[in-house]
């Protein structure tokens, strides 16, 4: 058996200092990549592996390699993936998101697959975190081709398997790849609130009204498709899609893009008026907030910023009425339809983020 918590370090940072060659891993980036692909290969049929890796084993593109090797070569897999907030496997670091992977080698490949929920809990509960933990399968063949999809419950794994099959579009279509003036503006950290807003919100540096930093823009085919989109984003249902296939943190524009959906959403007044009413919520419940940035030589004020500071929590009703509408275009479950409006509701409703402003 190999056990082990191999570097979490980009081979790029050591490639001075030694070079490793003949790996099919190397495209990953990563030395617990490499190492995962040693692993393997040392160990004996029927052998098992159980290392501690970084959380985009779970579904960055870059880790497709490393994930590809691993089904190739194991007779099972289980996964569980681990947040760093509240509660943390390692004490001390920041931006921990982790993985714990254990497989049975066979040479004829996998056989079956579980995956665990996306681990968060409280600090005090750390001790006995593990007798907790449960999985289930792969949602399908389909979705599970390329990532270890965080779903971690029966229903969740039900929902996703919906997603995948009762959609006839990605949402990346309706979006134009230059820039226009009709626009959805997002920001890209994405801990437990997706926060989209039509048109930007307000920010301010050193007293000029600008841009957000640190946001994204999906640009809009049709001006007529904002506020559905808007609403799509900021519903539970893709939050539960982002945790997973994302990251957990940042919301990158590819998985904006490859979110199924009905062409019927579109045309359903009741989710462009229920975007309507959350944008004016959002904003009569934000709190504009100033902070200060500092030179890091002269340890000078650098920029004063002003921002909206959004509080999703509150929303949280007129986001359940989006979800609602459309549990009944994906033709969700009641059950289903629960579970997605319960969805990490805990952490979801009793969490305070970080600001999402960050200068250098």
């Amino acid at each position: 058996m190999i056990i082990g918590n191999p570097p979490w370090k980009e081979y790029a940072e050591v490639k001075e200092s030694y070079q490793l060659h003949g790996y099919a891993t190397e495209s990953c980036g990563n030395l617990h990549g490499m190492t995962t692909e040693r692993a393997i290969n040392l160990a004996g049929d029927q052998g098992r592996i159980s290392l501690i890796v970084q959380l985009p084993l779970t579904s960055s593109s870059r880790m497709n390699t490393v994930r590809s090797m691993l089904r190739a070569s194991s007779e099972f897999i289980s996964v569980i993936p681990f947040d760093d907030r509240p509660g943390k496997l390692f004490d001390g670091l920041e931006h921990c998101r982790s993985v714990v992977f254990t497989c049975k080698k066979h040479e004829n490949g996998r056989k079956s697959e579980v995956v665990s929920r996306y681990q968060r809990w409280p600090s005090e509960a750390r001790p006995f975190l593990f007798s907790t933990i449960s999985f289930v399968p792969n949602p399908s063949e389909e979705s599970s081709s390329k990532h270890f999809p965080k779903t971690g419950s029966a229903e969740a794994s039900k929902v996703i398997e919906r997603l995948m099959a009762s959609t006839n579009a990605a949402l990346g279509i309706f979006l134009s790849s230059q820039p226009t003036d009709d626009f959805i503006f997002y920001q890209e950290a994405t801990q437990y609130w997706v926060k989209a807003t039509v048109g930007l919100p307000f920010y301010s540096k050193n007293g000029h009204v600008d841009a957000p930093a640190h946001g994204r823009y999906l640009y809009l085919r049709d001006s007529t498709n904002s506020h559905a989109l808007s609403a799509v984003l900021n519903s539970s249902l893709f939050y539960l899609y982002f945790i997973a296939f994302g990251d957990c943190f940042h919301l990158s524009g590819s998985l904006v893009s490859n979110f199924g959906i009905p062409s019927s959403v579109l045309a359903d007044p009741r989710l462009t008026d229920l975007s309507k009413e959350l944008m004016a919520d959002l904003k009569r419940n934000s709190v504009t907030k100033t902070i200060t940035t500092r030179d890091k030589k002269t340890k000078t004020v650098k920029d004063t910023i002003s921002y909206a500071e959004f509080d999703a929590r509150s929303s949280k009703s007129i986001i359940d009425k989006i979800d609602s509408v459309l549990a009944e275009h994906y033709s969700f479950t009641a059950a289903e339809l629960d579970m997605i409006l319960n969805f990490d509701v805990k952490f979801r409703l009793g969490s305070d983020e970080e600001a999402d402003v960050k200068e250098e």
